[in-house]
């Protein structure tokens, strides 16, 4: 599965460095894959977490996420 969070980022259990099917976090315009625990800078230049890049996106989401949608996530964020 592949779920575009932003212009930046999508969750992906598809990436090589997805491990039995775990979603990882991709930067789209490097393809570089990052864990919930892993540093990264966000578009603004912030040092953060992989897992605060999909809090934002969530806190930023207008629509309700679908059960699939909700269930990558959640899989994302138990790592």
């Amino acid at each position: 599965m592949k779920l575009d969070l932003n212009k930046y980022w999508y969750l992906s259990d598809e990436h090589r460095a997805s491990m039995l099917g775990t979603p990882v976090l991709v930067d789209k315009e490097t393809g570089e894959a990052y864990g919930p625990g892993d540093f990264l800078n966000d578009p603004s230049g912030k040092h953060i977490r992989a897992v605060r890049a999909v809090d934002q996106f969530l806190e930023a989401k207008g629509k309700k996420l679908t059960k699939n949608e909700t269930a990558f996530i959640r899989k994302f964020f138990l790592q």
